[in-house]
This record gives structure tokens, sequence and C-alpha cells, in this order.
């Protein structure tokens, strides 16, 4: 989008579906709603001076990073690097097992390429930087699910890996805890795009993982759903799922509260960016997709719309190389 007008009257374009050819082009995993919810936003609630931890809530829980150093570093949870985790356990793990299989060891050079990196010091950096969080990072969550007719609690209390992990002989190894382990095997059987993976802008990636979340959750729970309606989510619950993107009361509260540039323009930029990767297709709407009104396109500030309108909007939006790849497998196979 290069000027005002393509910008405020963007009209959707439908997304050209290029099935998945072959199963290198995606990339297989479990995902729990512990999952989700970590990906998501995570609001500070206290810090334990004695234990050395900083505690959060995220949705359906709360979890802790231990030492004051990690702390700093919750907001920024290295969700690319536990998807990718999460998919190399679902190789060697099927769904359901009892003693599933914890201990990781992948190239170096492999996760240099398939996140994107033309340095393999760039890499070896960002594993570090994640491992600081993952490797200390206390989960509670507590979900109920259907499993069959019956609701079940699908909860989990534990630490996401046994210890830090370690890069020796270009192997980067990685070992699961095993009560992590044995949630995880609970959980959807998903497909994630290899593009996502290589996605270089924390935003962008944030976005596009709550995106194909809602389309695949509504996709297998609301069989007799508007099919329209899972391709259409609001704006502020987008927002809840990005933890690069400052929320309003922070921005008001700050010396800098500029909503447009803090959170309008970053938030339209990287749905622009998942466009120009061929992942998604997107514009705004009302509820059930009913085009912006005059006045709405007319509420602006500088180039982009007023946080006054946007707040209260929608996104509709078709993902590429999605809607032909296997429906997720439900919880209902699971057997508590």
């Amino acid at each position: 989008m290069t000027n005002k007008t393509d910008k405020l009257n963007r009209r959707i374009r439908p997304a050209e579906k290029t099935p998945l050819s072959n199963s290198q082009e995606a990339r297989t995993l479990f995902n729990t709603p512990a999952g989700t919810a970590l990906s998501g936003k995570k609001t500070f609630l206290s810090y334990d001076a004695v234990a050395k931890r900083a505690k959060y809530e995220i949705k359906d829980g709360t979890c802790w990073i231990e030492s004051i150093s990690h702390a700093k570093l919750a907001k920024n949870f290295p969700s690319k690097i536990f998807h990718y985790l999460s998919s190399e356990f679902t190789k060697i793990n099927h769904r359901g097992c009892e003693t599933p299989k914890t201990e990781l060891s992948i190239s170096v050079r492999q996760l240099q390429k398939d996140f994107g990196y033309k340095n393999y010091d760039t890499m070896k950096r960002r594993l570090k930087e994640g491992d600081k969080i993952l490797s200390t990072f206390w989960l509670n969550h507590k979900k109920l699910v259907f499993c069959g007719k019956k609701k079940v609690n699908l909860n989990t209390q534990t630490r996401i890996l046994e210890s830090m992990s370690e890069i020796k002989q270009g192997v980067y190894s990685v070992k699961i805890t095993e009560t992590f382990a044995k949630y995880l095997v609970l959980g959807y059987l998903t497909k994630l795009p290899k593009n996502y993976f290589k996605l270089l802008d924390a935003i962008a990636s944030e976005i596009y993982f709550k995106l194909h979340s809602h389309v695949r959750i509504n996709k297998n729970n609301n069989k007799n759903r508007n099919v329209n309606d899972k391709h259409i989510l609001s704006v502020e619950d987008i927002l809840k799922n990005v933890q690069s993107i400052p929320c309003y009361d922070e921005v008001i509260k700050s010396n800098d509260r500029h909503a447009g540039r803090r959170i309008i323009k970053p938030f339209e930029d990287g749905l622009d960016k998942l466009e120009e990767k061929k992942l998604i297709k997107w514009e705004y709407c009302n509820q059930k997709g009913v085009e912006m009104t005059d006045t709405q396109l007319n509420t602006t500030k500088g180039q982009v719309l007023k946080w006054g309108v946007v707040k209260d909007l929608y996104i509709k939006y078709s993902l590429t190389n999605h809607e032909d790849s296997p429906d997720i497998l439900p919880l209902q196979e699971c057997n508590p």
C-alpha cells in the first residue's frame, strides 16, 4: 500500500489457494491451549525477591521466569523457536503416547536455513537468547476441553525444558521435561507453513500465528459456523495476542502517547509484511464482514485511521497455502 487511498479503501482480494504439494512445505506440530497462550501477551503481576522470579498472567493461567535478568525478557517469548521445537518433538512422538521421547538434536545449519538467517552466528545468538527464557520458564495452565462428550481438565504445571540447552559441534541439543512432553502429546496436530518460520519481523509472526489459530480452532470446533466468520477477527482480539505491540493503556500512560505510531502503524505494517510473503490477504471491515462506512474511512490522523475507529474494527482475511492442508486432529481423540 503506497498511498492513503490504497490504505483506507481496502477490498478483500481472494487468496490464491496454493496446495501443500508435499510435507516439506509445512511443519506439523502439537499445539496446546498453553502453547497458544504463551505466544500471546503476558501481563506482569509481581516479582518474588526471595525466589528471584517474576510472575506473569497469560490466558487461562500464569507463568514465571526465574532470575531478574531473565524476567526482563519475559515479554519476548521466543514463539517461533518454541513452535519449531514442538514440530521436531512431533516427528518422534505420536499423539497420546504414554512415554514420549524428550531429547531433541537439531543441526544449527538446518535451523539457519529454516529460519532464513544469512549468518550462522546470528542463528546461534537467537537460540541462546531464546534459551535464556525457555530454560527458566515455569508454566501453570488450566483449560477445560471436550474429550468425546466429556469435559476434561487439560492442566499442566511444569518447567518447559529440563535445563539450559547446548550447542556443540554445530548441533543444538534440547531436553523437554517429561511432564510438559506428556502434556504436548494431548494437543492438536496442526500445520504451519515454512515461510512462517522465515519471518524475521516479530510482530508479523505473532499476528500470523493468531490468525492461523483462529481459523483452525473454529474449523474444528464450529462445524456449522458460517465459513466466512472463520476468517474474520476483531482488531482487539488480535492485538491481545501480539506481545511486541504495547496495549493502549501502556501507550497513554507513557511519554509517547501516539497510538497511531505505536499501535496502528506497526499493526498494519505487520499485516502488510505477511501479505508481501504471500501468507495472507487482508482488509479492514466491521462485524460480520460489513464494509467500512465513509465516515470511518474519513476519520484519519495523518496517513492512518484514528485509534477510536481502529479499536472497534475487524480484519477479514484469507490464509494462502493453508485451506488445502489436512484438518487438525481434535482433542476428542485423547484418552484421559
